[in-house]
């Protein structure tokens, strides 16, 4: 969670990140790992505590396997989560390390051509993100973010599609409805509007927004004025959580209740299920980001030292101590239109 706090923090727009996704690519890093480089990973990635370092990387990828297995169950929704490590092809990849990365992370390393044709080798990863996440995500590299002298990209890609359990009825959708918005540059017809808020006075903007409604039993709650409802999609495995500030409280209100409680667990604050008119905004949103800095604030940052990382599990030659993390790249796609 910290991660994605970090991420709110210098992110002023919409947003969509994993934190679990971007675990699961550093995941492969500490396989191949050793030393100070291996302490820095386990310790953003919080490994279970004990002396035996192998003994709890295992701990930790058992887990972390099994819970990827578990979001993959069923067909009422789709989650893709394209991770994969990019190195290139002078290396000779040690095949251990291959096979307990396909193992616990349904991920090998691929080898593409940096040195000689890096911009042949960007499109074959935008190709295989675009494939991966049902063409929703496409230039996952820009032109330019590569070069000759790249030696390992973490790429991780996440797209999410699933159905509501309570279907939102399209012939009540109100195209002209209106929407309260923070402060920034929303997409649509606005105007500016003062509400008096908790301790300050704020600037919202009001805009002109499609808005679906549903009528459904629902669970939902106010909670240190913030309202949570819960948006079940179909399955039951997965909810979509909506946590808004109540009327005269700032967005931060909202922000807050997260950020104070590290293990948020949206159920712990819901009442019991109640037939409610709902109305939301269609929304559609698509983040990337490089995470190299993000990461160094962490406290992760050896894996990006040419002269001091320590990845030497990935190579057949454990001499060659030339290997180092260029770019660890998220993009992510989710939307309700």
């Amino acid at each position: 969670m910290k991660l994605f706090y970090e991420v709110l923090e210098e992110s002023a727009a919409n947003l969509i990140f994993s934190s679990h996704s971007v675990a699961s690519v550093l995941a492969m890093l500490m396989l191949a790992a050793n030393g100070d480089t291996f302490t820095e990973l386990s310790q953003v990635l919080t490994l279970p505590c004990g002396e035996n370092e192998t003994d709890n990387l295992q701990v930790y990828l058992e887990a972390f396997k099994d819970a990827h297995e578990s979001l993959q169950v069923g067909s009422a929704i789709k989650l893709e989560s394209a991770n994969r490590m990019y190195i290139d092809n002078q290396y000779n990849l040690n095949s251990l390390y291959e096979f307990k990365s396909n193992q616990y992370l349904a991920s090998k390393p691929e080898k593409v051509d940096f040195a000689q044709n890096p911009n042949v080798a960007r499109g074959q990863i935008n190709n295989w993100v675009e494939s991966k996440t049902n063409q929703k995500i496409k230039d996952f590299l820009p032109l330019g973010s590569v070069s000759a002298n790249t030696k390992v990209v973490l790429v991780n890609a996440i797209y999410f599609k699933g159905k509501w359990l309570s279907q939102f009825d399209a012939s009540a959708t109100n195209e002209t409805g209106e929407f309260f918005q923070a402060s920034g540059d929303p997409i649509g017809k606005k105007k500016k509007k003062k509400i008096r808020t908790t301790s300050i006075l704020t600037i919202f903007s009001l805009i002109e927004a499609p808005m679906m409604y549903v009528q459904a039993d629902l669970q939902s709650s106010t909670y240190q004025d913030v309202v949570i409802v819960k948006l079940p999609y179909e399955g039951g495995r997965l909810s979509m959580y909506i946590l808004m500030p109540r009327e005269g409280y700032d967005l931060s209100t909202a922000q807050d209740l997260i950020t104070e409680n590290l293990e948020f667990d949206g159920d712990e604050f819901l009442d019991e299920k109640v037939l409610t008119d709902f109305y939301m905004p269609k929304f559609k949103i698509e983040s990337s980001y490089e995470l190299q800095g993000t990461l160094t604030n962490l406290g992760l940052s050896l894996i990006f030292d040419a002269s001091n990382a320590d990845l030497t599990g990935l190579n057949v030659n454990p001499e060659d101590k030339s290997l180092h993390v260029d770019k660890v790249v998220q993009k992510a796609f989710i939307g309700n239109v």
